[in-house]
């Protein structure tokens, strides 16, 4: 999206399993940007019979009472800390609402925090495309360009936005409450609405397995109760079998790497980004020929990433960089060995910081920035 899922585009249809993972806690931080860009020839029908939008329930809620309260904070809370820790292998249908109905279908292997595959059935446009979440790593392989395209997930995002949720709630900016309940895939889910307290703002409502705590289904409405996309599971196995390799990078094409980028437009200079970061912004000596070309933070909440973009009129690439937490008795500065360059791709840790760098730059050019990085 525009604003708190920068990395995961309409390319891959509104991926909610794995913006669940990245946003769960950022759950109000919703633009109906997907519901306005259609990749050419993604299977659509009108909006109008027989795909109306489905309406939510309006404001006008009764005032919670406090077991009302402690239920539907009971369940965030269980979809927070139990649901994300629970493997499963399911089947999706997104939904995006605009001017027309705009739909996918993909087959989902979420093992734990920071390890989810999405592979791409249908459409015939999508199928083969992959969806992969490694750790600190996301990876979009299009099947029809023949690329991968890769940006970084700080491992902390998750945790450091299902806390704002749940002081959100705490301190009542947020309101959460049950609305009813439904099967979902086979399975019992509580439906929790999760509001702005002052309004006005885009919502989503939530189908979560009040056993698991696994998130079945979800809808992100705009300010007039419209919803504006829906994806929901049609089956799901709670006891997969996952190959060794399904959520490894080693699984994907071999095939060149490039940045994934966010949409929004790039920041004027680097000391432009660095006001909206707590961290100091390095960058790399280059050769002369070498200019910046974007500067990105994203996402805009939470544990920010700094995008660098660099070229010299025919190679370009991008430099990502975001801070990693020390164990308390380690040394006051490590260096990692970077990885090799492997299809214009390589990551490493120095200090206190992480790299990423993604572009098919010339052995000594990768050397020369490496090095100079503190």
């Amino acid at each position: 999206m525009k604003t708190c899922r920068d990395y995961l585009t309409f390319r891959f249809g509104v991926v909610l399993s794995v913006a669940v993972l990245l946003t769960a806690a950022g759950a109000l931080c919703v633009t109906p940007a997907e519901a306005q860009t259609r990749e050419p020839g993604v299977r659509s029908s009108p909006t109008h019979p027989p795909f109306p939008r489905p309406p939510l329930p309006g404001a006008g809620f009764r005032r919670l009472s406090p077991e009302d309260q402690n239920r539907a904070r009971e369940i965030v809370r269980l979809y927070l800390r139990q649901g994300s820790r629970q493997p499963y292998q399911a089947e999706e249908r997104t939904r995006l609402f605009r001017d027309r109905m705009i739909e996918s279908t993909q087959i989902v292997k979420h093992q734990g925090p920071g390890r989810t595959r999405i592979e791409y059935t249908d459409p015939p446009l999508l199928q083969g495309d992959i969806l992969l979440v490694n750790g600190g790593r996301i990876f979009k392989y299009i099947r029809r360009q023949n690329r991968i395209l890769e940006g970084p997930v700080p491992v902390e995002e998750f945790n450091n936005r299902a806390q704002a949720l749940l002081q959100g709630v705490i301190k009542g900016r947020i309101t959460v409450r049950v609305v009813g309940s439904e099967q979902i895939a086979g399975q019992n889910a509580a439906i929790v609405e999760i509001r702005p307290v002052r309004g006005g703002a885009f919502f989503k409502r939530l189908w979560i397995d009040e056993r698991t705590g696994v998130r079945l289904k979800i809808e992100d409405a705009d300010p007039q109760g419209n919803v504006i996309s829906t994806s929901y599971f049609t089956r799901i196995d709670y006891s997969p079998s996952f190959l060794p390799r399904d959520f490894s990078p080693a699984s994907l094409p071999n095939v060149l790497h490039e940045p994934l980028l966010p949409d929004t437009p790039p920041l004027p200079n680097v000391q432009a980004a660095q006001q909206q970061v707590p961290y100091p912004i390095y960058e790399p000596s280059l050769p002369a020929e070498f200019t910046l070309t974007g500067v990105w933070v994203a996402p805009p909440a939470g544990q920010p990433v700094t995008i660098l973009r660099y070229t010299d009129g025919v190679i370009t690439f991008a430099l990502f960089q975001h801070p990693v937490r020390l164990p308390q008795n380690a040394p006051e500065r490590r260096r990692v060995p970077p990885a090799r360059l492997i299809n214009g791709a390589a990551r490493w840790i120095s200090g206190d910081r992480s790299y990423f760098l993604i572009g098919n730059l010339k052995p000594e050019t990768f050397r020369q920035i490496v090095s100079s990085l503190p």
